[in-house]
């Protein structure tokens, strides 16, 4: 403390220091000392209004040592005097009235000297400077932060008008010296004034790296909910969270709940019965505040989920004018039952789409899994109850995959990285016996990564019941699971089920051809993309493995799994893996794939028969030689060499999937493998793949483009190539139709959850036009007369479901209504009028329903390589025909694409309320033919991660702050910040979650103030402010003036956004209410408040461009009755 005074004090004010004066005594300068230090310190008491109390005790203190000093303390005696006495004065007038001696330093004056650009050093404490001196610290800081107003106020007046002025002048010293919105308040009202207008302009544009106190600061609780809590940052929950709110906002949502839940496509009441059944179908995680957003303006969702679900009797329409006493009556129900019941089957397919991730369960309940009801009602005998005949089923085990897939819808609701689900909750659900659902519903945990938290005696107990069904979801789940890892416990496990690869001493285990072929694709999940060349080589002779015994009817779904597994294994490596250069791999796939005349591999498929034969494994029912089975190996080739190559753009190996250029080479090809050649020869050309009816056109061969005509049929023309009536005609309306499905696969699956236009006009066109050709085609009985030559009506039945699928895939998660209305007319059909409607169009159209409404609109797909492999694998265009068919693909696998799902639904959330809001922002998506912005509403589905450039929350005409999103250039991310925290809320996983904050200022925008009985209501629709809403209280019940004044005062704060101001215009008409009763040190801060905030007002708010938020006219008038 014994630091000399700063410079250009006022005259006749000298340092204090120990050489001052060669006669005066030690203990004088001593004195000299702890009275400056004192008096910075009650300087720094005077600008923390939380200190105010100490003031008067701290008075007497200067004032005594002062007068113990005497002779050249004078004025400070003479200022503590003043402070005390009933009148008081401000600035210079203070040192005019004391005799030349030295000053007391004011850091009001000195502020006051800030503000007006003026020499302030001189006001300042000797002490000051000395940064030991902690206890002023307060005044370091409210010194520094003025000298950052003052700057910034000259530069918003230097800048040009075209240029917003940096705020980053005030922020920085708000966050070097670590500024609260509790060190805010500790301000007087004189000195917050200048602060409270500087914060106010720059809460317009902040930046995304401020500390969440400085956001608290600017009012910005939007941008301070994502940042770390602090226990000193007042980063605390909204108020609505412990009151109940009584607003507009509120009411209005009740109604919209009330809408939708009470109202119906039919003219009837939902019944309780009704909400019961709801509840219980399997999909009851759907009914939250952002769906319920999302879809407000129309009941899709309600009818989609109406359309999925299995859990409930439908009712049976029988034929119009039918004796209900016929002896036939009985039958006709039964097969109208009977076609339900197929439908009914399918949905639980897409209920697994439409559903995932939406349900957070109970750690302390058991998980419930919806029934399966194949019953049905008879609406003209009063909805009495009809049961399916067991008798007239094709076989016992037609629900085992329908009760399976049942089991995985209701196990993938449960969403990823949920903390609930721990091995103890798995294990408390196991089922007491083996049971389909149970098997589904494992496979479904570990699709969405939850059986990583099972130990391997766990998963061997599941394996020793010795139930198929099990197994296939054991072995599935737990390679999903473990994506990826390589894990060699698991490994073996999968190689385990797989006896051909066991040794030769080896005992011999029975196990069906499903279970080997889960656990081939089982391997590929296991060593997903890592190219391993064990793997390889193992995958590669399974390709071509002659059938055995027991398995030959299920031959090509062995084989394909096995192509499956080697395509992901090497999943897009293309010319770029190693270590396998020696392998020959892509020629072998070729030959496989192709055929040819080449014997290449001749010796090596002879070795690999023998050792077959060897082994036993050789079929009595179908006789193979040496060469290989093209019906059998060539989808698993096509699979394997389409995902090893996919998105690399080589052309060479596109060339492979080459597609017939005549006629004559028809007959060297069957019509449903064009399907995967134009396929796979567009992925693997990704980039040249064009959402325009010209590329889809150019994917068809030349020679079929002209042999077809507009309306499916194949033209007997002489200008068509001479050798076409050498060829079947329905033959080639086949081609032209597989290579048409093929391509709008490929565009479908390059677009997918892009929400394209085109891509969705082009796929709509495609179905419609295709529906248009099953109106005129012959049945299939008819496909062999010499007139026929359109493509038969199965044929195109399998070719739109394949086709609406791809338009599912572009639009997954929007919930388009267009797609949804055509896929709900695919739906409804039935066989009377649409011809015989199979369980594979059932599924694959339940399947493009529950695409379309992906997690309840939540969720789409990703375009990555591994997202696009396992939207493939779950998309083979064969869906089964029946309930037991696995013979070209296992059913099971038709659930992996929940591994291509990416959660891109952004939500807003109101950081007062605390509820999900529509909000309008502004996307910038970058494609390769340039950048483009466009505006949306929340929620909404965002595009890839990799194709953002930029998210703005829109402030400008909107209801809420203009805030931009942070996307990570490094990851290419969209970040909000490391923390899922507010508070004490914790935020559900896998939500993307935007804080907005409304301007209270555009709630107010065409309303017109009544006065003050009217401000208690509006302030109570518009803020849940409880500090707000007791103030609005006090101004209704009043009749006095200050009543009137400060309705009118708030009215103005709340329609211009800025409630902090009412703090400051309260304090003054408080201080001049009440200036006369003052006495001692409170009217002398008072008085010189109220000059700081009128110097403020009169130098440098003036140079801000905006409205201030107090009036210069209210400030100057307070200052009149008080100065």
């Amino acid at each position: 403390m014994g630091q000399e005074g700063g410079e250009g004090r006022p005259k006749g004010r000298e340092s204090v220091g120990a050489g001052s004066g060669t006669g005066r005594k030690l203990g004088q300068t001593q004195l000299w000392l702890l009275l400056e230090s004192l008096h910075a310190l009650y300087e720094d008491c005077r600008l923390d209004m939380t200190r105010w109390p100490c003031i008067p005790s701290l008075l007497p203190l200067l004032r005594g040592l002062a007068t113990l000093i005497g002779g050249e303390a004078n004025q400070y005696e003479a200022r503590y005097e003043l402070d005390m006495s009933e009148s008081c004065g401000v600035g210079p007038s203070v040192a005019e009235r004391m005799p030349k001696c030295r000053c007391p330093a004011d850091m009001y004056q000195a502020l006051v000297c800030v503000i007006d650009s003026s020499d302030h050093s001189a006001w300042l404490p000797g002490v000051l400077d000395n940064e030991k001196a902690e206890h002023l610290d307060w005044s370091r800081r409210v010194l520094r932060l003025y000298l950052s107003v003052r700057e910034y106020c000259f530069s918003c007046f230097s800048k040009d008008s075209a240029e917003s002025p940096d705020p980053t002048i005030v922020i920085r010293t708000l966050i070097r010296d670590s500024w609260s919105l509790r060190d805010l308040h500790r301000l007087p009202f004189g000195l917050a004034v200048p602060v409270q207008e500087v914060i106010q302009d720059c809460r317009d544009n902040p930046q995304l790296d401020w500390p969440g106190a400085v956001y608290m600061i600017l009012n910005r609780q939007d941008l301070a909910a994502n940042c770390p809590a602090d226990d000193d940052s007042l980063l605390n929950a909204p108020y609505s969270l412990n009151l109940q709110v009584r607003s507009k906002e509120r009411q209005d949502h009740h109604e919209v709940d009330f809408r939708i839940k009470n109202s119906s496509v039919s003219a009837s009441n939902n019944t309780a019965a009704e909400g019961t059944r709801e509840r219980n179908d399997g999909m009851s995680g759907i009914d939250k505040d952002s769906t319920r957003l999302r879809f407000s303006q129309d009941l899709r969702l309600k009818e989609a989920r109406k359309t999925l679900s299995s859990s409930h009797a439908r009712p049976v329409q029988l034929p119009k004018g039918m004796d209900l006493s016929h002896p036939e009556t009985n039958n006709v129900q039964q097969t109208k039952l009977f076609e339900m019941a197929m439908k009914t089957m399918a949905l639980p397919v897409g209920r697994g789409a439409f559903s995932l991730s939406t349900l957070t369960p109970l750690p302390t309940e058991p998980f419930r899994i919806p029934d399966l009801i194949l019953s049905g009602t008879l609406p003209h005998q009063n909805n009495a109850q009809i049961t399916l005949d067991t008798n007239n089923l094709v076989t016992q085990n037609m629900l085992d995959w329908p009760e399976f897939h049942n089991g995985v819808a209701a196990g993938l609701q449960l969403a990823k990285g949920q903390a609930q689900l721990t091995r103890t909750w798995i294990v408390y659900n196991k089922s007491v016996e083996p049971s389909n659902s149970h098997a589904g519903f494992l496979m479904a945990l570990g699709l969405q990564g939850h059986l990583g938290c099972l130990s391997i005696t766990d998963i061997y107990r599941y394996l020793s019941q010795e139930d198929d069904m099990t197994t296939i979801g054991v072995l599935l789940g737990v390679s999903a699971a473990s994506t990826g890892s390589m894990d060699t416990t698991i490994s073996k496990m999968l190689f385990l089920h797989i006896p051909a690869r066991h040794p030769a001493h080896y005992p011999e285990l029975e196990l069906s051809s499903l279970i080997q072929a889960a656990a081939l694709v089982g391997v590929g999940l296991l060593y997903l993309g890592s190219s391993h060349r064990i793997m390889t080589e193992v995958l590669l002779e399974e390709i071509i493995r002659k059938p055995s015994t027991d398995s030959w009817r299920d031959q090509e779904g062995y084989a394909l799994a096995a192509g499956i597994g080697l395509g992901l294994v090497n999943l897009a490596r293309g010319p770029s893996t190693k270590g396998l250069s020696d392998m020959d791999l892509e020629g072998k796939l070729c030959y496989f794939m192709n055929g040819g005349a080449t014997f290449k591999y001749s010796n090596q498929m002879k070795i690999a028969s023998d050792s077959f034969a060897a082994a036993g494994n050789v079929s009595a029912q179908v006789m193979e030689d040496n060469l290989i089975n093209l019906n059998v190996t060539s989808p698993a080739a096509a699979y394997a060499l389409g995902l090893m190559y996919l998105q690399t753009n080589d052309k060479t190996i596109a060339s492979r999937f080459s597609n017939p250029e005549s006629n004559f080479a028809l007959d060297f090809v069957r019509p449903d493998f064009i399907l995967l050649r134009v396929l796979f020869r567009s992925l693997i050309m990704w980039n040249e793949v064009k959402a325009t009816s010209t590329w889809i056109e150019e994917q068809i061969p030349q020679f079929l483009r002209n042999a077809v005509s507009e309306d499916g049929s194949v033209q007997h023309s002489t200008n068509i190539d001479i050798d076409i009536c050498e060829v079947d005609p329905h033959t080639i309306a086949q081609c032209h139709l597989y290579a048409l499905t093929g391509a709008s696969i490929a565009l479908g699956v390059r677009y997918a959850g892009s929400s394209d236009r085109d891509a969705k006009k082009i796929l709509l066109d495609n179905i419609l036009k295709l529906l248009t050709f099953k109106s005129k085609s012959p049945d299939i009985a008819m496909v062999h007369a010499s007139t026929c030559n359109r493509a038969d009506k199965p044929t195109l039945e399998q070719c739109i479901c394949v086709i609406a699928l791809s338009l599912s895939l572009v639009m997954a998660g929007s919930g388009d209504l267009e797609t949804f209305k055509l896929l709900r007319s695919l739906h409804m059909r039935d066989n009377t009028k649409s011809g015989r409607i199979t369980y594979a169009t059932s599924m694959s159209v339940s399947m493009a329903i529950g695409f379309l409404f992906l997690g309840g609109g939540q969720l789409s797909f990703g375009t990555s390589p591994k997202a696009i492999a396992a939207i493939l694998v779950s998309l083979f265009p064969h869906f089964p025909t029946s309930t037991t068919d696995n013979r070209s693909h296992l059913q099971a696998l038709r659930h992996l694409y929940v591994l291509g799902v990416e959660n891109r639904c952004m939500e807003a959330v109101d950081v007062e309320s605390w509820r999900e809001v529509r909000c309008l922002l502004e996307i910038e998506v970058e494609e390769k033919g340039g950048a483009y912005k466009y505006e949306c509403l929340t929620p909404t589905i965002l595009p890839e991660r990799s194709k953002i450039r930029s998210i703005m929350v829109k402030g400008k005409d909107g209801k809420y702050w203009r805030r931009p999103v942070k996307v990570s250039a490094s990851d290419e991310e969209i970040e909000e910040n490391s923390s899922d925290e507010v508070g004490s809320i914790s935020i559900p996983p896998q939500r993307r979650r935007l804080y907005v904050k409304r301007k209270l200022g555009q709630r107010f925008t065409g309303r017109t103030f009544h006065g003050r009985s009217d401000i208690q209501e509006i302030v109570g629709k518009y803020t849940t402010d409880p500090h707000l809403l007791g103030f609005a209280h006090v101004c209704s019940e009043g009749d006095d003036d200050f009543s009137k004044t400060f309705s009118e005062r708030l009215y103005e704060c709340l329609a211009e956004d800025k409630p902090t101001s009412l703090t400051a215009y309260l304090a003054m008409y408080m201080t001049v209410d009440g200036f006369q009763l003052t006495r001692g040190v409170g009217r002398a801060l008072n008085v010189q408040n109220m000059n700081v905030a009128r110097t403020f007002c009169s130098k440098l708010s003036v140079l801000l461009d905006r409205k201030p938020s107090v009036e210069h006219g209210f400030i100057r008038a307070c200052w009149s009755k008080v100065a």
